[in-house]
C-alpha cells in the first residue's frame, strides 16, 4: 500500500523524542495526566466538559460513599488512567444495586465497589500509583452515521500542534471494544478530511475496512459542528500549554461539542484512519507563528484539507425536480416510482409503508434505516434511506443531497413537476407549501437559540458572585456553529404567497430572521433591542397587574412534603401517556436539567434525576408539560405541515401562558409556582435600568430564596457579556403576559380547545379557519371536559 512506503510516518520513538520531550513540559503533562485537574482547569476557561457527579479520593471516602446516590446512567473513570483502561460506561440501572453496561453485560454494586477499589489502588494508573476514582455524567451523543449501531460514546480525536489541528478521526465504540472509543481495543476509527469534516477511510484492529457494519459506506459522512470541535481542541492546547496534544471531543444532543479529555501521549492510529503520514504534517506547521485558535483552525483546514479536482469528476446530469425511477428488488424485480430530488434534505428518505411493502432490507438491527438500490436518470444509486411517514408528501421517495452529487437540478421544472395535479394557470395553487415548510423548519433547527444563550462559565461566575457583594458576573458564550449570513441568504430565497396559509409561514419566517439577528448580537449593545423585537417588553399596564399580583403573595408558603422521587414521578408520567394514548412518548432521566421535567421534541420527557415532588406539584407539572406542551405538539403532528408541531411565529407567549393557566387549574391558591411568572415579568421590566446584582436583590427583597434569585437574574441577563450593564433577555416576560392573554381569551368566550390544533397563537385562529386542510384537535386535557 502506498501509504506505508511514504516517508513521514510518525513512530512511537520519533513521537517521544521529537514532539513529546521538546514540546510537552513536565508541569503541563502532569496536569493532563489528571483528568479531574484538566476538567476543572479548562471548564473555568470557558471550555465545555461533562458534569462531575462525584469523586472518591481515598479508601476512607470510599467507605462512606453511598452508591445509591448515583444516577441510573454514568461513567466511572480512573483519574490517571491511560488508553481507555479502567473506564466503565453504565447505560442504565436495571434493579437496585444492578446496572447495565454499554456493550452488554451487567455489573452489581459489589462488582462496582471492587472496581473503584482497583482504581484507588492504582490498577489503571499510568505510574501504577494510588489513584482517584470519579463519576461523571454520560453524554447523550448525536447520531454521527445513520443506521450504524454504536455501543458507547463516539468521539472525535484531534491532533493539535502549534495551535493548528493537523489530523482528526471519528472513533466509534463497538461491542468488541466494550463500549469504549479506543481503536486499539476494537473501536472503529474513521479518518476525517479537515476541510470538509467528511469521513474518508476506516480502521479497526489495525486493519483497513472496506465498509462499516451493516454495509454502510465509509466515506462522505459529515461530522456536525466540526469547526467548533477543531476550535475547542486548539483552545485546549492554548490553555494547557501542551505543544503536542490529542483532544477527545464528543457532541452532545443538547449541549453541542464537549471536551472529554486531553492526552499528552496520543496514539498513532489516526495515521492509518486517514491514510496520511502524521510526521509530514507536523513538520509542515513547526515554527509557524499562529495568533489564535481560530487562525490555527483556518490554517489547518487550508493546509491539510483535501483539494477536489474538478477534472476527476464525471460530467453531471441535468435532471428535473421530479424524475421517474426504478427501485431494484430481490430476484431481479423492480418497482417503478416517482422520486423528488430535494437538496434541502441531507439524506434520502423512503415512505415507511412503501419500504415495508417492498420488503427493503434493514440496516443492521435498525428499524429506521433500510438499504435502497435505485436507478434515477440512468444512474444507479446504492444508499441507506431513512424510513419515514411521507403519506402527506407528493412522492414516496425523496433523494437527499448526499445522493445528488452526480446531478444538476433544473429549477424551472418545479412548475411542471412538483404538483402535477394542480393547474398551471393558478399561481397560488402551484405553491409548494410542503417545500416552504421544510425549508423554514430546516433553518429553524440550526439556530438552537437557548443553547447559544447559555453562558459557558455559569458555575464559575456563580461562585464569584455569591462570594462577593459587589461582583457582577462576566459571561462567556459559545461561538455560533452556523454562518448567520448564509442562513439569512437561504431565508431570503423562501418566497411565500399572500394567502391565509402564507400568512402563517410569513410570521414564522420573520421570527426566524429575528432569532438569527438576536444570536448575532450576543454580547453587544444591540442585544436588548433585538430581544425586544422578538419577545416585546412589558407595558405599564401589565407591570401594574404584575405588582398587584405579587402583592398577594403570602409571606411564607406552606411546606409541601416532597415524597415522590424521579422514579415515582416517571411512573405517573407513564400512566398519563397511556391515558392520552401517547404511544411514542417515554421518560428519560438526566442529571443536567435545571427544571424538574422538560418535554423534548423527539418523543422524550426528560426528568431530572434528583428531582423531588409533592403530589400536588407533580400534578401541576403534568398539566404544564404533558397536557399543554406535549398534547399541542401531538395535535400539530397530525397536520400536513411540521410548523404546527414546532410552533408558528410568535406562538411561545400563548404556549407558555396556556401552560401556566393549565397548572393553576390543578394547584391550590397561593402556591409558590403561581408567583414565578409574575416575578419573571417584573425582573424583565427592572432589567432595562438595573444590573444583575440589582435584579438578584430585587428578587430576594420579595422573599424568594437565593437559588430562585440567582436563576431569575441569569435568565434575564443571559445574552450580555458584562451583566452590570442595563438591558437583557426579555423572553421570560411572556409567561405572565401569555397568561393574561389566555385569561382574556377565556373571559371573552374563547374555546381553549381550538388552541390545541397545534402550537399556534390566538391570532392564528382566524387564519386557520380559512384553511380547509387544518384538522381539528384530537387530544386536549381531560379537565377541559368539565
Amino acid at each position: 500500500m502506498k501509504f506505508f512506503r511514504d516517508h513521514g510516518v510518525l513512530g512511537i520513538n520519533s513521537r517521544n523524542l521529537e514532539y513529546l520531550r521538546p514540546f510537552n513540559r513536565k508541569k503541563a503533562v502532569k496536569m493532563a495526566d489528571s483528568k479531574l485537574a484538566t476538567k476543572n482547569f479548562l471548564s473555568t476557561r470557558g471550555i465545555p466538559v461533562p458534569k462531575l457527579i462525584a469523586a472518591i479520593r481515598s479508601h476512607a471516602e470510599f467507605e462512606k460513599f453511598d452508591f445509591e446516590t448515583l444516577p441510573d446512567s454514568f461513567v466511572l473513570k480512573p483519574n490517571a488512567g491511560f488508553g481507555g483502561e479502567g473506564i466503565l460506561v453504565i447505560k442504565d440501572k436495571i434493579l437496585d444495586g444492578v446496572w447495565q453496561k454499554i456493550g452488554g453485560g451487567k455489573i452489581t454494586e459489589a462488582e462496582l465497589r471492587e472496581h473503584v477499589e482497583d482504581i484507588l489502588d492504582g490498577e489503571f494508573s499510568i505510574a501504577a500509583l494510588p489513584d482517584i476514582a470519579f463519576f461523571e455524567s454520560r453524554v447523550d451523543s448525536i447520531e454521527f452515521i445513520p443506521g450504524l449501531k454504536v455501543e458507547g460514546l463516539p468521539d472525535i480525536r484531534v491532533i493539535v500542534h502549534n495551535l493548528i489541528p493537523v489530523m482528526a478521526m471519528l472513533r466509534i465504540p463497538t461491542s468488541a471494544s466494550g463500549g469504549k472509543a479506543n481503536v486499539h481495543l476494537g473501536g472503529i476509527g474513521l479518518g476525517i478530511d479537515l476541510a470538509s469534516g467528511k469521513t474518508t477511510h476506516a480502521v479497526q484492529f489495525n486493519n483497513l475496512l472496506e465498509e462499516l457494519p451493516g454495509g454502510i459506506p465509509i466515506t462522505g459522512h459529515t461530522v456536525p459542528d466540526f469547526d467548533e470541535i477543531l476550535r475547542i481542541a486548539s483552545q485546549a492546547q492554548l490553555h494547557t500549554n501542551l505543544g503536542y496534544l490529542a483532544a477527545d471531543v464528543v457532541v452532545d444532543q443538547k449541549e453541542g461539542p464537549v471536551l472529554l479529555e486531553v492526552n499528552a501521549r496520543a496514539g498513532l492510529m489516526v495515521q492509518i484512519a486517514n491514510l496520511a503520514p502524521l510526521k509530514k504534517r507536523l513538520e509542515r506547521v513547526k515554527g509557524l507563528h499562529v495568533e489564535s485558535p481560530e487562525k490555527g483552525v483556518k490554517l489547518g483546514k487550508e493546509l491539510f484539507g483535501k483539494i477536489k479536482k474538478k477534472k476527476k469528476y464525471p460530467k453531471k446530469k441535468v435532471v428535473d425536480i421530479v424524475e421517474s425511477a426504478e427501485i431494484l428488488l430481490k430476484e431481479n424485480a423492480i418497482h417503478r416510482v416517482k422520486v423528488e430530488l430535494d437538496a434541502t434534505h441531507a439524506t434520502t428518505a423512503v415512505d415507511s409503508d412503501l419500504a415495508d411493502k417492498l420488503n427493503l432490507d434493514p440496516v443492521g438491527e435498525s428499524t429506521k434505516n433500510v438499504h435502497l438500490k435505485i436507478i434515477v436518470a440512468d444512474e444507479r444509486i446504492t444508499t441507506v434511506a431513512e424510513k419515514t411517514d411521507l403519506s402527506k408528501e407528493n412522492y414516496k421517495v425523496i433523494l437527499g443531497r448526499r445522493d445528488l452529487t452526480n446531478f444538476l437540478i433544473n429549477p424551472v421544472s418545479r412548475e411542471e413537476k412538483i404538483l402535477p395535479k394542480e393547474k398551471k394557470s393558478d399561481a397560488v395553487a402551484q405553491t409548494d407549501f410542503g417545500l416552504i415548510d421544510r425549508k423554514l423548519v430546516d433553518i429553524d433547527k440550526k439556530i438552537k437559540l437557548l443553547h447559544f444563550l447559555k453562558p459557558t462559565n455559569l458555575l464559575t461566575e456563580k461562585k464569584k458572585f455569591l462570594a462577593s457583594k459587589k461582583y457582577e458576573p462576566q459571561f462567556s458564550y459559545r461561538k455560533l456553529t452556523f454562518d448567520p449570513a448564509k442562513l439569512l441568504a437561504e431565508l431570503d430565497l423562501v418566497k411565500i404567497p399572500d394567502t391565509p396559509l402564507g400568512g402563517i409561514f410569513r410570521d414564522k419566517k420573520t421570527e426566524i430572521r429575528q432569532k438569527i439577528e438576536l444570536l448575532k448580537s450576543i454580547g453587544t449593545a444591540d442585544f436588548f433591542d433585538k430581544s425586544k423585537q422578538i419577545y416585546g417588553f412589558p407595558e405599564a399596564d401589565i407591570i401594574a397587574i404584575a405588582k398587584k399580583t405579587l402583592g398577594k403573595k403570602p409571606k411564607k408558603f406552606p411546606n409541601e412534603k416532597a415524597t415522590l422521587d424521579a422514579k415515582a414521578a416517571a411512573k405517573e408520567f407513564e400512566k398519563i401517556f397511556a391515558q392520552y394514548e401517547l404511544k411514542d412518548w417515554s421518560v428519560k432521566f438526566r442529571d443536567d436539567l435545571v427544571a424538574d421535567a422538560l418535554a423534548g421534541k423527539s418523543g422524550t420527557l426528560f426528568v431530572r434525576t434528583d428531582a423531588k415532588w409533592s403530589s400536588e406539584r407533580l400534578r401541576a407539572t403534568i398539566a404544564h408539560e404533558v397536557e399543554t406542551h406535549i398534547l399541542r405538539g401531538e395535535n400539530g403532528r397530525t397536520q400536513k405541515y411540521e410548523i404546527f408541531s414546532r410552533g408558528t411565529g410568535g406562538y411561545l407567549e400563548i404556549e407558555e401562558g396556556l401552560a401556566i393557566f393549565n397548572q393553576t387549574q390543578v394547584l391550590k391558591a397561593n402556591h409558590e409556582k403561581e408567583f414565578w411568572p409574575v416575578l419573571s415579568l417584573l425582573a424583565v421590566a427592572e432589567s432595562a435600568e438595573k444590573s444583575f446584582r440589582q435584579i438578584f436583590d430585587f428578587v430576594r427583597a420579595n422573599n424568594f430564596d437565593e437559588e430562585r434569585a440567582w436563576k431569575t437574574a441569569v435568565k434575564v441577563k443571559r445574552g450580555l457579556a458584562d451583566t452590570s450593564a442595563p438591558g437583557g433577555f426579555t423572553k421570560d416576560a411572556v409567561y405572565f403576559s401569555g397568561l393574561q392573554k389566555i385569561q382574556q381569551f377565556v373571559d371573552g368566550g374563547g374555546d381553549l380547545k381550538k388552541l390545541y390544533v397545534g402550537k399556534v397563537k390566538i391570532s392564528d385562529l382566524d387564519l386557520l379557519a380559512k384553511i380547509s386542510e387544518i384538522k381539528p384537535p384530537q387530544k386536549f386535557p381531560e379537565f377541559y371536559k368539565n
